[in-house]
């Protein structure tokens, strides 16, 4: 392994906390993580590694995670999760809002993009790449690179006939990275861009 790589191992029971912390620091306004930690460490990320089929790597350096990449059959993983867990939901949600009341109209947005009309449904073969993280002492690393090509090998290998992903159109860095592993523009929808990749592994470019 060269100085600047980090090894790729599996996700697991053993990594959530690691997890969890670099998702609560690098991803501040994700739904997970406006629902607050305990939502996150107890329910969401316990969940995914029971979901059939879910993929999930973390990368590791000098005995440290310091990225993570989690993807779920496209049509399956949030809906479940939400047939699962509507106490659960509906408890944490209540939460956030009188943490502060202006998740209220977070929540309404994020139901707005999911289940509008013109929102993209991505079809059952679909895997998508809910989230991917690295540190930010360890970015610029090509760690992202390397957790997406993993992805995209175990999403080919369970016949999995290419990999969604969506962002937010403001984040542009976000939006520059995915193009840069090959994936291409989609669907747009509500300040929202829908990415679609083949599941052929991505071939080694610009460090991520």
């Amino acid at each position: 392994m060269q100085p600047n790589e980090a090894k790729i191992a599996v996700f697991d029971d053993a990594t959530i906390d690691e997890v969890a912390e670099i998702f609560e620091s690098e991803l501040p306004m994700d739904f997970c993580s406006v629902m607050g930690p305990g939502f996150l460490r107890r329910y969401f990320l316990p969940y995914f590694l029971d979901a059939d089929p879910h993929i999930g790597y973390v990368a590791i350096d000098q005995g440290r995670v310091v990225g993570f990449v989690l993807g779920a059959k496209a049509t399956g993983y949030y809906v479940s999760f939400t047939k699962k867990h509507p106490v659960i939901l509906a408890k944490y949600s209540l939460a956030a809002c009188i943490r502060d009341i202006r998740n209220l109209g977070y929540f309404l947005g994020v139901g707005r993009v999911m289940f509008g009309t013109d929102a993209f449904k991505p079809f059952s073969h679909d895997l998508e790449l809910l989230y991917i993280s690295v540190a930010e002492d360890c970015q610029g690393r090509g760690i992202g690179l390397g957790l997406v090509r993993e992805l995209l090998r175990e999403a080919q290998r369970l016949g999995f006939a290419r990999c969604v992903v969506k962002t937010l159109t403001a984040t542009e860095n976000t939006n520059r990275f995915y193009r840069k592993c090959g994936f291409e523009p989609l669907h747009r929808h509500q300040g929202r861009i829908w990415y679609a990749h083949p599941t052929e592994p991505v071939k080694v470019g610009t460090n991520i």
